[in-house]
């Protein structure tokens, strides 16, 4: 098993931090780009390509932090300063970030309530502070059908199971039920007072739940209470009304198989009740020093968990028979606004006021993902059919509709199991993702969404690494197991098996897909694949090789040591051609860039590039003083890719830091850009793969619903 390199990270470094001393006429284009123009006479043709380029660098820093903390407005503000001839690979992946939804709906001049989202997917209702509630037909939002009748502020709306009917809850103190295709009100109950929150049918339609709260004054005492009233859909006749807790409920939901109704209430507590409203057992959200009103509620369609949102700005789940606490889901910036349970109950989403969505693994609690795209809170959100979509509304006056299992955006995350992931690389075509794991695995990915597509034991030991062919037809792996292998891809069938003296740490494949290198110890090995005889032997480095790679021409080939400089061969004769730098150049990776003109060498905290014909020094550029474990080319050279605590993204020919970014948990041990240079592959030890993009998904359907479509 190859030992990871890297140290846990000492410190962190967005990039080379020279935005942080900025001159004052920087500052000036920073809040007014125009003010460029007005240097420009004073200054030279290089003094201005220069403000650019401080401009821009300056304005990505500053997108990736209001990024960091969800301040979609503020990142969208630094991109639109970023001059446009200077935008890279970085600059199209903020701009996916700050909406990774599928597509968006501006409802305007309506302030928007409350949503929810048919049990068939197939319409969205939405409710308005006017008292009406529109409804369109999914997925593109079309076809809009007025439902009116309440005088005031809808607060609530919801369908039933058959989406036959809607039931509503307003501030003129009713709650109503409608039938769907004819907007004739079915039933309503009045309630006792304006402290109305939600309602929601039983599973078989036939009964709502609605909760509510009220003031009363009792021994000459003002007292609150919640109630839930139980009623019949049909006729209005209530079966059960019930006081529920001594603060005001807001939040309501009936179990699937009718046992149950849990509401929350803002004294912290989840109560669950039978169908008739009675009290069977309440939950108690942690205190954690902060106001822990719940604010939302779910059930997971298996009943077995209960889930709540709270303005302590966590969300909590519970086990429904025992009341034991699961879990507690922490990383959201505001109150949790709304929740629903996807995948059976394995995970679930919650939406927040910090103005984001996140995915959460229901037992562990982890954060599997941050969706972004509101640019104010997110106050509403519903699952669409069996939960591969959802649905959200946001004060933003944003509908918008996500896409929660082939992609999450400009990022796709996903765990190898059962063990940790070495390397990675996409196919020749780009849909395919090639990763060497521990297990001595070889698993193939769809590069789209990490659906498994094809999974072999490659080695007894370790896969340590892998290769393509150019043409993409062979697969080049090496293990400890003292073997390397060449597998056809076609139908991954072994085609070749190399018995080397010791285990293999890294491995590359010729231009031409004649010859393999292998790192052995501290020696390079070269090997004939059409007729496995070993074709030669580089030997020159004192530690164990850590890297190999061949030039684009083939004539070459770098390899890479830790501690020591890295080498240049021939790899006709092995003879040493060069050792760029001097002993203090040291290099743990290297590689050239796809037109052969530059090599890059990493190591600890800083990247140097180098001149690929007189190995004369180019740049260096700090990345922080984590080490360097691969580096990666984007298809036009204009990027370079660090693998380190974070990835780095750097320009080679200016030599300047562009952005750091972390899209896995861990620290970063191998990295790959796709053959078109638009996606980013990542791996750690641990398993943890993502795929970061540079575009985001494409807009399916029609992006805005004009007023007078209403």
């Amino acid at each position: 098993m190859p030992t990871p390199t890297r140290s846990p990270m000492t410190g962190i470094q967005s990039f080379s931090m020279t935005y942080l001393s900025i001159p004052a006429m920087m500052i000036v284009a920073l809040f007014a780009p125009t003010a460029i123009a007005v240097q420009v006479d004073a200054t030279t043709e290089k003094d201005t390509t220069q403000l650019t380029s401080l401009l821009y660098q300056s304005s990505i820093s500053a997108a990736e932090k209001a990024m960091r903390f969800h301040e979609l407005r503020e990142a969208r503000k630094w991109l639109d300063h970023a001059p446009e001839k200077l935008r890279g690979w970085e600059w199209e992946f903020l701009n996916a970030r700050c909406d990774e939804s599928l597509s968006s709906f501006p409802v305007e001049q309506k302030n928007i309530t409350a949503l929810d989202v048919s049990a068939d997917g197939k319409r969205v209702a939405l409710a308005t502070a006017d008292g009406s509630v529109t409804l369109y037909s999914l997925p593109g939002f079309t076809d809009p059908t007025q439902i009116g009748g309440h005088r005031e502020a809808v607060y609530s709306v919801v369908f039933s199971e058959d989406a036959s009917r809607l039931v509503t809850v307003s501030r003129d103190v009713t709650s109503r039920v409608w039938d769907v295709e004819t907007g004739r009100e079915i039933s309503q109950i009045r309630l006792d007072n304006p402290g109305v929150a939600e309602a929601c049918f039983s599973p078989s339609g036939k009964h709502v739940a609605t909760c509510s709260w009220m003031m009363t004054s009792e021994n000459g005492e003002r007292q609150v209470h919640g109630t839930v009233w139980v009623w019949n859909a049909e006729t209005g006749e209530i079966d059960a009304k019930q006081r529920v807790g001594v603060k005001p409920l807001d939040s309501i939901q009936w179990s699937d198989d009718g046992s149950k109704i849990v509401v929350g209430s803002w004294d912290g507590l989840v109560h669950v009740l039978d169908s008739r409203a009675n009290l069977l057992k309440t939950l108690t959200v942690p205190v954690e020093g902060a106001y822990t009103a719940v604010i939302s509620v779910a059930i997971s369609d298996d009943g077995m968990y209960i889930a709540a949102g709270s303005k302590d700005r966590n969300a909590y789940v519970w086990l429904a028979d025992s009341g034991d606490l699961v879990a507690t889901m922490r990383g959201h910036d505001g109150d949790v606004t709304s929740l629903r349970f996807i995948a059976g109950g394995q995970h679930l989403v919650t939406a927040s006021v910090d103005g984001t969505c996140r995915i959460w693994a229901t037992e562990s609690g982890k954060s599997l993902q941050v969706l972004h795209g509101h640019a104010g809170s997110v106050t509403a959100i519903d699952v669409v059919g069996s939960g591969r979509q959802m649905v959200s509304m946001g004060r933003d006056q944003q509908i918008r509709l996500w896409d929660l299992k082939a992609t999450y955006g400009a990022q796709t995350a996903f765990r190898i199991q059962p063990d940790g992931t070495y390397t990675t690389t996409f196919s020749a075509d780009g849909s395919r993702l090639f990763i060497a794991c521990y297990d001595g695995h070889v698993r193939v990915v769809d590069s789209k969404n990490g659906a498994a597509l094809a999974d072999w034991i490659a080695h007894d030991g370790s896969c340590n690494s892998l290769a393509l062919s150019h043409d993409g037809s062979r697969l080049l792996t090496c293990s400890w197991d003292k073997t390397a292998k060449v597998w056809n891809t076609a139908d991954n069938r072994l085609a070749m098996t190399i018995d080397a003296a010791a285990g293999i740490y890294d491995c590359a494949i010729s231009p031409d897909g004649s010859t393999a290198a292998l790192c052995i110890g501290n020696k390079l090995q070269l090997w004939n694949l059409e007729t496995g005889e070993k074709t030669g032997e580089c030997e020159g480095h004192k530690e164990n090789l850590s890297e190999v790679a061949f030039a684009p021409d083939g004539r070459t080939v770098a390899t890479a040591a830790s501690g020591e400089q890295a080498r240049i061969w021939n790899a006709a004769t092995c003879e040493l051609v060069a050792t760029p730098g001097t002993a203090s150049d040291a290099a743990s990776s290297v590689l050239f860039s796809h037109d052969g003109l530059a090599i890059a060498t990493g190591h600890r905290g800083v990247v140097n590039i180098w001149d690929c014909g007189s190995y004369t020094h180019k740049q260096t550029i700090p990345i922080g003083d984590s080490p360097v474990s691969q580096l990666s080319f984007s298809a036009d050279d204009t990027r370079l890719a660090i693998a380190s605590d974070a990835v780095y993204l750097i320009d080679p020919q200016q030599g300047v830091s562009l952005l750091r970014f972390q899209p896995n948990v861990d620290d970063i041990y191998f990295l790959a850009f796709s053959p078109d240079g638009s996606r980013l592959a990542t791996c750690t030890t641990s398993g943890s793969v993502t795929i970061s993009e540079t575009v985001a998904l494409s807009k399916r359907f029609p992006t805005s619903i004009s007023s007078q479509e209403k």
